[in-house]
């Protein structure tokens, strides 16, 4: 399931080029923003899930292992942003962790994708535009 929800949320364009041309130096400016914005949004989201819940006893505190918290946080991570399934309570959460869910549902996926939100490329844009602007350059 998480590897369909990744699938989808890159896009259709993306998933193509990633099939037809398989090297790094032959992808478009887009598909190789895509890539590199969701696995970072992908390992965010999962590590800040697992650190603000993993002692909550109304979602991950309830688990018994560690792996059992690991795989909850790899499906909680990874569906936020594009099909919003839920292994845990979601009534249950942290403030905090509500408020990351929000922002991860805002962000969403690709532009060609099945995922809504403002899209991986716009923010990563709208990050680099923040980091240029703050040190007073019109490029970065």
């Amino acid at each position: 399931m998480p590897a369909l929800f990744i699938f989808g949320g890159l896009g259709f364009i993306v998933v193509t080029e990633l099939y037809a041309k398989r090297t790094w130096r032959a992808f478009s400016l887009h598909t190789k923003l895509m890539v590199v914005g969701t696995l970072a949004l992908i390992v965010w989201s999962v590590l800040a899930f697992a650190a603000l819940e993993w002692t909550n006893p109304r979602t991950l505190g309830t688990l018994e292992g560690i792996g059992d918290k690991l795989w909850a946080s790899w499906f909680q991570g990874v569906t936020t942003r594009t099909a919003r399934f839920n292994t845990v309570d979601i009534g249950g959460l942290h403030d905090s962790t509500a408020m990351m869910f929000m922002s991860l549902m805002v962000i969403g996926g690709g532009s060609t994708s099945t995922a809504g939100g403002i899209k991986v490329t716009t923010f990563i844009v709208l990050l680099l535009a923040t980091v240029a602007f703050f040190k007073r350059r019109q490029q970065l």
